[in-house]
């Protein structure tokens, strides 16, 4: 009845909980309920990080003249320097 709420919840577990979870076969997919085609092969990009090769979505957006891309993969905490990135 009104009123707000705080949630700390980590995304990362999220993921993690997920990912446990496994893929679903082909003919699993396909009896879901509007069920979505596969990812198109491009829609991954495969970046060499710390932790070795991840595969990790694609930017979801296009822009006309500056090209979505993800610059830095990822990389432990402490890692860098303190510094803007420009």
């Amino acid at each position: 009845e009104g009123g707000s709420y705080h949630v700390e919840v980590s995304l990362t577990r999220a993921s993690m909980f997920l990912q446990q979870l496994g893929r679903l076969t082909e003919a699993e997919r396909l009896r879901m309920p509007g069920a979505m085609p596969a990812p198109e092969p491009n829609s991954f990009i495969t970046r060499d990080s710390p932790y070795g090769e991840l595969r990790v979505p694609a930017p979801l957006v296009s822009y006309s003249r500056t090209p979505a891309r993800w610059d830095r993969p990822a990389s432990p905490p402490g890692q860098d320097a303190l510094a803007w990135v420009g």
